[in-house]
């Protein structure tokens, strides 16, 4: 199934904040087993904390961390971009950048699925 950028954003905003919603309620109940509180409503302000610890992978495989200390270096996916007749395009996985895999091996690229223009067989960089 395919989504766009602001789906995907909104799917984990919601899963992050059900999961932590999920963890505070068990904290509460957690709590009042041990008869330190009574029955008292979670408030917002009370969330923020767990949501801070919720890390997960979403159904795409991607980690969410919403903690900005707790985020991990980001991974690029290579994309080449497929052109057919009347003006259609088709955006293909064809490699992977990850700062995780051993020194040398951080770039992986399959060049056999990359589309090469018309007479020409560079690889354009873009750093940002």
């Amino acid at each position: 199934m395919a989504m766009s950028g602001d789906s995907y954003n909104v799917y984990n905003a919601v899963y992050a904040v059900a999961q932590a919603l999920h963890e505070m309620l068990l904290h509460q109940s957690e709590l009042q087993t041990m008869g330190n509180r009574k029955g008292t409503v979670p408030s917002l302000a009370q969330l923020h904390p767990f949501l801070k610890k919720i890390q997960f992978h979403n159904p795409a495989g991607d980690q969410v961390v919403l903690h900005d200390e707790r985020k991990l270096e980001p991974e690029f996916d290579l994309v080449n971009i497929w052109n057919f007749p009347e003006g259609l395009e088709l955006k293909v996985k064809v490699g992977k950048f990850s700062p995780y895999t051993l020194q040398g091996h951080q770039l992986s690229l399959s060049e056999d699925m990359v589309e090469w223009a018309m007479g020409s067989t560079e690889v354009c960089w873009i750093t940002l």
